[in-house]
């Protein structure tokens, strides 16, 4: 698939989306598309390497030192 990306102009094919609350099946539909539409798939932020670090930070928040409780004696 992307060697044929490579060759298409930048115009040609379809750029779908899929929105809904979490746990409605949007990860399975997508799946399910993908692989009758032979699609390339990608998600936000998650497309790239360091995306999938931020990504995981996010969701993780047990991870993100940002948002771990605190007390006034840790201030």
């Amino acid at each position: 698939m992307a060697e044929v990306a490579k060759l298409l102009p930048m115009n040609a094919g379809r750029y779908i989306a899929f929105e809904g609350v979490e746990g409605c099946g949007k990860s399975t539909h997508v799946k399910r598309l993908a692989a009758h539409l032979d699609a390339l798939v990608t998600r936000e932020p998650g497309g790239t390497a360091i995306g999938s670090v931020l990504r995981g930070l996010v969701l993780n928040t047990c991870a993100n030192l940002w948002c771990r409780p605190s007390t006034p004696g840790d201030m």
